[in-house]
């Protein structure tokens, strides 16, 4: 993620800039050298503070595609767009702008104290257009903290279910911790994180209350709009199913992992059948008909190294096929 920044109003910018100016310059004793040296001191701080504002604006190029899917569910795309193309706009008028005080302090034989003056002029005015801008971006920055500190590169294992079916203790269960927590956008609640090595390989296991535990139709647009980033991260998703139906019927857990299968065509779904210990055999029975060629595991605390192994063939599994079909080759 990009470093979040807060910017200061237009009019104190240009005061800290005059005060760089004056206190960098003081005791300078070419006439000529001394002019140059304050203009330069005075944009380049203006230019120095507009760049870190870019730099902190987010694009699609410059984060993961799930962190900016995220992002859009804070600010709109064209909304982003159009505060960091006005900074872009900024500096280059700031730009021309020192140049063209340098090029004619350096031609003048005097008047550089008015040259100075018409810099900082011209600037000020530049800059004093940035007032509304800079207040979106202090806002938007304000609002990227809230974003999760999920790392997008890592192999992720996303569980889905209804509440109260047991996806926190299937992530304690697989990463044998007490799982992180992470602050996710607009949504009430908060992910739970952890994450455990298998071979080498270091996989995140994501609990997501106030998301993947109902239907896409219950969920207002910003919810569907952090669910489906979800799905940008890679790996899969493990969906938890209540086989003791303690927390609802079977059938409606199996209308829920349709409607999530139906929203995340391109992933691959595991289902994690829980609570078998408390299952009477005909739960059982009917929970392994229902998942029925859905990728289907029970899931008992004793089975967790194998789970663990099972996932990371899968996840390995799905790293090469990806690499193969980067270098257009076919597995």
């Amino acid at each position: 993620m990009k470093k979040i920044i807060s910017l200061e109003k237009p009019e104190k910018l240009v005061e800290t800039a005059l005060d760089r100016a004056a206190g960098r310059t003081s005791g300078l004793g070419d006439r000529e050298f001394l002019a140059e040296k304050k203009i330069t001191t005075f944009s380049n701080y203006l230019l120095e503070s507009i760049d870190k504002a870019i730099r902190a604006t987010p694009t699609r190029e410059s984060m993961s595609a799930f962190h900016f899917e995220l992002v859009k569910t804070l600010e709109s795309e064209e909304k982003i767009t159009t505060i960091r193309n006005h900074f872009l706009t900024v500096r280059r008028l700031l730009a021309y702008r020192r140049r063209d005080a340098i090029k004619t302090t350096r031609a003048s034989k005097v008047g550089s104290a008015k040259i100075f003056r018409e810099l900082i002029g011209r600037s000020a005015s530049i800059m004093k257009s940035l007032g509304t801008t800079i207040k979106e971006f202090n806002s938007l920055q304000k609002n990227l903290k809230e974003l999760p500190s999920i790392d997008a590169k890592l192999k992720t294992l996303v569980l889905a279910g209804y509440p109260n079916v047991g996806k926190t203790t299937i992530l304690k269960r697989l990463t044998g911790s007490k799982p992180e927590i992470a602050a996710y956008p607009f949504t009430t609640k908060k992910l739970n994180v952890g994450y455990f090595e298998q071979k080498f390989m270091k996989i995140q296991v994501i609990d997501t209350p106030g998301l993947l535990d109902r239907p896409p139709r219950e969920r207002n647009s910003i919810e569907r709009k952090a669910a489906l980033a979800l799905g940008l991260l890679p790996g899969i998703i493990g969906f938890v199913a209540d086989c003791a139906e303690q927390a609802c019927g079977l059938e409606q857990q199996k209308g829920l992992f349709a409607a999530l299968e139906k929203e995340f065509a391109k992933k691959e779904f595991l289902v994690f059948l829980n609570k078998l210990d408390i299952s009477s055999e005909e739960q059982k029975k009917r929970a392994k008909e229902l998942f029925a060629g859905k990728n289907a595991v029970e899931f008992p605390e004793e089975k967790a190294q194998e789970i663990r192994e099972m996932l990371w063939t899968i996840l390995y599994r799905e790293e090469k096929r990806k690499a193969l079909e980067e270098k257009g080759w076919e597995n």
